[in-house]
């Protein structure tokens, strides 16, 4: 018998379950067109059942909401490839089911725009030799010093505004990072218009290059978003 499957899912369940589908990216268990997708999953899942298919044919860590056990609902769709295919760093609503995420943003853009923040809190990417991840200005990881080495003016509140801005639905942005100290070495901006942007200090093409292709992969794949390149 299934405990509570349909019990709600909270934020901070949402974001352990992104942070495990994370870890199995960099151990080479998904690859990133499968975080793509899964990852916009677990953004729109409401309750735990919806979260068991994405971490059926993943070993730990997984989400400790799903510690006990829970019955899939019935049509449920695991997101993961076929066995000839599976690989890398976590993500994956089935090809077919695009139309659930892609959807609920085509409602959004027959009114102009896709409300993307909608269907997905901020998620990491990884993209190759790079990792994406959200600006971070605190104890344990200030970009706010590279920010300003970069010559970002007011770097004291330049994390801020790129956190309103994507709770707000205007654009969503990644530090490009070194994948071992974390590093920043730029950013990549996607507009909620499908624009991307991005840049690198010192200017480096193969990072700007890794990122801004990794990003559109992923609004391509997990929000149904034609990205426009630089």
């Amino acid at each position: 018998m299934s405990d509570q499957p349909d019990l709600r899912l909270s934020d901070a369940e949402r974001t352990e379950a992104m942070d495990a589908l994370s870890e199995h990216v960099r151990t080479g268990r998904l690859d990133i067109d499968e975080f793509g997708l899964r990852s916009a999953k677990v953004a729109a899942a409401r309750t735990r059942a919806d979260l068991v298919p994405l971490f059926a044919d993943l070993p730990a860590p997984r989400p400790r909401v799903l510690d006990r056990p829970v019955a899939p609902r019935a049509g449920a769709e695991d997101g993961s490839r076929s066995p000839a295919g599976a690989d890398h760093r976590g993500g994956g609503v089935v090809r077919a089911d695009p139309r659930d995420v892609a959807g609920a943003a085509g409602a959004d853009r027959d009114r102009g725009r896709p409300d993307l923040a909608a269907l997905m809190e901020p998620v990491e990417i990884n993209a190759g030799r790079y990792y994406l991840r959200q600006l971070r200005g605190d104890d344990l990881l200030d970009d706010r010093p590279a920010l300003a080495a970069a010559g970002v003016s007011a770097p004291e509140g330049y994390v801020d505004r790129r956190a309103r801005e994507w709770a707000g639905d205007e654009s969503y942005s990644w530090a490009i990072a070194e994948p071992t100290t974390g590093a920043l070495l730029g950013e990549v901006v996607l507009g909620a218009d499908g624009a991307l942007e991005v840049w690198t200090s010192p200017e480096d093409g193969t990072a700007a290059r890794e990122a801004a292709d990794a990003v559109a992969r992923f609004a391509a794949g997990a929000l149904g978003l034609a990205v426009r390149q630089p």
